[in-house]
């Protein structure tokens, strides 16, 4: 009688379990402890202990890489190699079974077998590139939530720079230009960037203390978004093999400035600052293979990023990216030289299209979306919170100054957009603009998008504008209600777009009571949003555009489109969620935040119970903590996460454990079949809550679309992981700084020159400010219009070479 085929999955098994056991024997560790995909690095397996590791399996196996834990650093990714290339050691003979391997350790069971993946692919056609997930922090707004409250509430959350950064007031007394001193005064600022949650990301204390803090925030906030979105790093492996892009917008640098040995408030040791690390980081985490880069083209960095992420899907050189942007102002330096160089607005207000605007507000944030292809998303199951129809970039070329914005490039990189995404300006209901609140750039701003919404470039070079005929478009500036977040602008933009999309809401911009007076409001259709409306409906989709436009020239464009997710039946049966932390702490407040957003009668509300399982299974870390629910609504589901929340740790149709406590004998115990075959054998038999037992004692590695096999399921939003708040900051706190020797008044001359160069004055404002310079200080204005006519006509002069 011929013997029975061997089967691959019992070769896999057998062989995790079998890698599982060595290395807890190797590492003193029981068994229990060590994850399916649990990086090398959290068993403290260094580059010394992988040679003697790699010794010893060459001695089991033969010829073995040097690289070979490098190559396949998890349980999970080593037990495949080996049971690729070794299968026959692993094979289970045709009687009993038999020990595995050569005087191998008695195996541990748990995990499923190999599950082939599917990596970067040929590109298909593409109709869009769908935003998946979504996640950021603003001044006064911790997350998203907050944000579109403030939004809606019209608030203004700049103020003055807080004290725990520097003395804001001593620099200005120490500036001998007052003008450019009180400039100086003025930001949005985030809480919190001290601190950080560094053993959530495997980081030491020590090392997140000298890691720059744009590093760090990009790092919590790229994972919030990729949990928003209902991807796990296990499903990013499993699903897409690691095909992950990484883009960051950044453009400052400050931290590093503290570490100078000498320097007021130097830090005790050498600071790290690297614009790519920021990006690497994140990649690294993830264990991502695709396409990993910061991106610095000053204002537009993150809408550039995003449309880099666009770019890299549509090639299929990634099959899901991480795009956004963050900007932090951490020392004195960047605020002395944009006072100096005169684009700091003079009240603290960024007044987006309004009169008496004549500078930006800098501000903080970070932010950063989930975007996969629409076709992919779709067929995912994904939660579309919106559709990138087109996006593009240029270059102003030059202009009437390096930092003076170019209307003509402006207009063809918009008109441009919205052809390669086929839609009419007129199905364009809303603009979300630069609106840096500057005397020129407002106006230039709109003078680009009527050429683009209401006319084309004529024969010759000439403007052939029409009236702005068309429907009215709305168009606001989120700079009003937090100033210019810099390199995060663009990704600030995008959020408020996409908020306004899903509520059908319009949000007011702020400081444009009175409009300006140098835009032709009666030769444009655009009109500026000032109070909170309904978004107007019309035959078509919501649509709406994001422009960023970079300081040096570099312009950015999107155009976004509102989807509509089909309505979603319940579903029936009792449901399997769980949830899992990696302390008490995190578990507890965990529940909480579900209590809170989902409780007080907004059960009704809920997505289908089974989307929410389904989301919390294959969305989600699975942690050390554990809590288990079986539930068949969400009422009941709410009551049981209460009653956790409160303590009652023992309620029905609740298990709650870790796997840290799983005994080492626990594999041997559990060694019937292997963990995921037991997993299996539950599932089939409909046996929750003898899942939920396993599920919370053990690492075991579940194949949830089992679950779900009758019925394909959908990811929803749900609350993300409540990450630590530890303080890993180097710098001292602020001290008492010396005043700097004084400039002479041609540098006060200078300033208002270079206001008039950027863009940031207009010409009768500069003269107006002059005279009256010379009728204060009795300079008069003769010297300052030499300065100023010198400087001016060196410059047109440059220009016409």
């Amino acid at each position: 009688m011929p013997a029975a085929p061997v089967r691959a999955e019992d070769v896999a098994e057998r062989a995790e379990a079998w890698v599982r056991a060595f290395l807890a024997e190797a590492l003193k560790l029981p068994p229990g402890r060590l994850g399916t995909d649990q990086p090398f690095e959290q068993f403290g397996i260094d580059s010394i202990l992988v040679a003697t590791l790699t010794g010893q399996l060459r001695k089991r196996f033969g010829d073995l890489p040097e690289t070979l834990l490098f190559e396949h650093p998890t349980i999970g990714r080593l037990a495949g190699f080996l049971a690729a290339e070794h299968g026959d050691r692993f094979a289970p003979p045709p009687s009993a079974a038999v020990p595995v391997a050569d005087a191998a350790p008695p195996p541990a069971a748990v995990a499923s077998g190999v599950v082939p993946v599917e990596t970067a692919r040929p590109p298909a056609a593409v109709d869009g590139i769908a935003i998946v997930g979504l996640a950021g922090r603003y001044p006064g707004s911790p997350d998203v939530g907050a944000f579109w409250e403030n939004l809606k509430q019209g608030r203004d959350l700049v103020r003055e720079v807080p004290a725990d950064r520097w003395d804001a007031r001593r620099y200005g007394e120490a500036e001998s230009d007052k003008g450019a001193a009180a400039r100086g005064r003025w930001g949005s600022f985030l809480d919190g960037v001290d601190r950080f949650d560094p053993l959530f990301f495997n980081i030491a204390p020590r090392e997140a203390a000298v890691m720059d803090p744009q590093e760090r925030l990009f790092l919590e906030t790229a994972w919030t978004a990729l949990e928003d979105a209902g991807y796990s790093r296990a499903e990013l492996q499993d699903r897409f093999g690691g095909a992950v892009g990484v883009f960051v917008g950044v453009m400052w640098s400050d931290y590093q400035l503290y570490g100078v040995p000498g320097t007021e408030r130097s830090a005790p040791r050498p600071l790290g600052s690297s614009f790519a690390s920021i990006a690497n980081r994140v990649s690294y985490f993830l264990d991502a293979g695709g396409p990993s880069m910061a991106v610095d083209t000053m204002c537009s960095s993150s809408l550039t990023s995003v449309h880099l992420a666009g770019a890299s899907l549509e090639r299929g050189e990634c099959r899901i990216a991480i795009a956004g942007g963050v900007n932090l102002s951490l020392h004195p330096n960047k605020y002395r030289y944009l006072a100096r160089e005169g684009f700091l607005s003079s009240d603290g207000r960024c007044r987006s299209f309004g009169e008496g605007g004549d500078g930006y507000v800098p501000g903080e944030g970070v932010g950063a979306v989930v975007l996969k292809r629409l076709a992919d998303a779709l067929a995912d199951g994904d939660r579309i919170l919106a559709v990138i129809r087109a996006s593009a970039v240029n270059h102003g070329g030059r202009a009437q100054g390096y930092t003076v914005p170019n209307p003509r490039a402006q207009a063809a990189l918009i008109r441009g957009c919205l052809e390669k995404a086929g839609v009419e300006p007129g199905s364009i209901g809303y603009v979300e603009a630069h609106g840096t609140g500057t005397a020129l750039g407002d106006p230039i701003e709109l003078r680009a998008l009527t050429l683009a919404f209401g006319g084309a470039s004529g024969a010759g070079g000439t403007d052939d504008a029409t009236d702005g005929g068309g429907a009215p478009c709305a168009i606001g500036s989120v700079k009003s209600n937090i100033g210019h977040l810099e390199s995060a602008a663009g990704i600030a933009a995008v959020t408020k777009a996409v908020l306004q999309l899903q509520h059908r809401q319009l949000v007011p911009s702020l400081h444009a009571e009175r409009l300006n007076p140098r835009i032709d409001w009666q030769g444009t259709r655009f009109r500026v949003q000032r109070e909170l409306a309904d978004w107007p409906s019309g035959a078509g989709p919501l649509r709406a555009a994001v422009s960023s436009f970079g300081a040096g020239g570099s312009n950015a464009h999107l155009v976004l489109e509102r989807h509509a997710d089909p309505v979603r039946s319940a579903g029936e049966g009792p449901q399997f969620l769980p949830l899992s932390a990696r302390d008490e702490r995190g578990l507890a407040e965990l529940a909480a935040r579900f209590v809170e957003r989902f409780g007080d009668g907004a059960a009704a509300a809920l997505p289908p119970l089974a989307d929410i399982a389904f989301t919390l299974q294959i969305g989600r870390d699975a942690l050390d903590l554990r809590l288990a629910i079986v539930a068949e609504t969400p009422e009941e589901w709410l009551d049981r996460l209460r009653r956790f929340a409160r303590g009652d740790a023992a309620a029905d149709g609740l298990w709650s454990g870790s796997v840290l406590d799983r005994p080492a004998a626990a594999g041997e115990a559990g060694s019937s079949g292997g963990g995921a075959e037991r997993a299996r054998r539950l599932i089939a038999a409909g046996d929750l809550a003898g899942l939920a037992d396993l599920w919370v004692r053990e690492p075991v590695k579940v194949d949830w679309r089992l679950l779900h096999a009758g019925r394909p399921p959908r990811r929803v939003s749900l609350p993300t992981y409540p990450l630590a708040r530890q303080r890993c900051w180097a710098v001292p706190d602020p001290a008492p700084d010396p005043v700097p020797a004084a400039a002479e008044e041609a540098g006060d001359l200078r300033f208002l020159v270079r206001r008039l160069r950027s863009g940031n004055l207009g010409p009768d404002d500069a003269l107006a400010a002059l005279k009256g310079r010379g009728a204060a200080n009795g300079t008069g204005i003769s010297a300052g219009i030499r300065v100023a006519g010198a400087t001016l006509f060196q410059q047109d002069g440059n220009e016409g070479s």
